[in-house]
């Protein structure tokens, strides 16, 4: 198993959408391979997920249904980082090695889709959780 390392700090990164363009979300970032990977979660028609995301492009890289015993489990961050972890030495990783030229290359069709018509890739920032 490789270890994987997230950062812990939440940042808000940029999520690639043909038709609407950058949209920012929150996660965590990670390395694997080389490649910056975005984790966040969310919701998959109807059903808790956790999204990982190529930075570079904001190209969607996997996206993991998680049980619901899984989505209690990780109620805290240091349980959400840890199924983060998995999830990336499970699925993620093994995906990279098999198909890294497909990966690749849908990485640069993303961000041949969206640079010329939205420009490039805003900054990822630290996310500054604001107090009300």
């Amino acid at each position: 198993m490789e270890i994987v390392m997230i950062d812990r700090q939440l940042k808000k990164f940029w999520l690639a959408d043909a038709e609407k363009g950058w949209s920012s979300v929150v996660g965590n970032v990670a390395t694997v391979k080389n490649i910056e990977i975005g984790i966040h979660a969310g919701m998959n028609m109807g059903d808790f997920a956790m999204f990982f995301t190529e930075l570079s492009s904001g190209a969607n890289i996997r996206c993991v249904i998680l049980s619901p015993d899984e989505v209690v489990n990780a109620s805290t961050e240091q349980a959400y980082l840890q199924l983060a972890s998995a999830v990336i030495n499970d699925t993620i990783i093994p995906a990279f090695e098999k198909n890294s030229a497909k990966l690749n290359k849908s990485i640069e069709n993303a961000r041949n889709k969206i640079v010329p018509k939205f420009g490039e890739h805003p900054a990822i920032t630290n996310y500054i959780r604001e107090e009300k």
